[in-house]
């Protein structure tokens, strides 16, 4: 239907086009209520979810990659985006759905390694971070690419990490 408003959780998003379509931008993980609203006709509603953890666990996210294969990445003009999880960290367990969600979105450019700190060795800037890392209960990011490298302890706001790899990524990565 041709000029439907579409509504994405009560609040305007788009307007359907001449063969009733209408295109969705990404959107926060978590519950979602889409309604269609037209003059004249009945409205609908539908509830979804976006869940970025099946992605996370794909075979698409490689973990452990040799210096060689992100130097490798970066040299191609994409993003290495290293999440270290640890157990029993609070903001771990935030974190991870936020960076499997943005690494999801930036497939094309972004290389996705989600590593737990403990149990398979961190990289040489983290050791640097946490000599002993049996008592670390806190996420790190190292967010490297063609324009710099972020390397970041502790809760990280999605908004921020989806700021870093736009901005590694010299703006190949939209994030959105």
């Amino acid at each position: 239907m041709r000029d439907a408003t579409i509504l994405l959780n009560a609040a305007e998003h788009a307007t359907t086009d001449s063969d009733g379509q209408a295109v969705l931008y990404s959107m926060d993980d978590g519950n979602h209520t889409l309604e269609a609203r037209k003059q004249g006709y009945e409205s609908a509603s539908s509830s979804f979810t976006v869940d970025p953890l099946p992605y996370l666990f794909s075979d698409a996210v490689k973990t452990q990659r040799t210096p060689e294969e992100r130097m490798q990445r970066i040299s191609e003009g994409k993003v290495v985006f290293v999440f270290y999880d640890t157990p029993n960290c609070p903001n771990c367990l935030r974190m991870k759905p936020w960076a499997g969600a943005i690494a999801n979105v930036n497939r094309e450019c972004a290389a996705y390694e989600l590593l737990n700190l403990i149990n398979e060795g961190p990289r040489e800037e983290v050791k640097e971070m946490f000599p002993d890392q049996t008592s670390v209960v806190t996420p790190v990011l190292v967010i490297e690419g063609p324009a710099g490298r972020y390397v970041s302890k502790g809760l990280l706001p999605k908004i921020e990490m989806e700021r870093r790899i736009q901005s590694v990524s010299d703006g190949r990565c939209p994030t959105q």
